[in-house]
């Protein structure tokens, strides 16, 4: 529905897309076909690379980077 709208108001389709958080031929797909509802949601968090390493080395990481010289 807020693709349609967004559209018929004359956004352009990268503004829509980035507005919305969906890539252009997703877009596109769904103004093509009025029929299919999107299903696009939230994205999930992408982890850091210290997720990896266990918790005891990752709070020995952050006493060294606040000890000051």
């Amino acid at each position: 529905m807020d693709i349609h709208l967004l559209y018929r108001q004359c956004c352009s389709v990268p503004g829509i897309s980035r507005k919305l958080g969906i890539t252009h031929n997703t877009l596109r797909r769904y103004l093509r076909d009025t029929t299919k509802a999107p299903d696009y949601g939230p994205r999930a968090a992408k982890l850091s690379k210290l997720d990896a390493f266990p918790p005891d080395l990752r709070e020995r990481i952050e006493a060294v980077k606040s000890y000051s010289i």
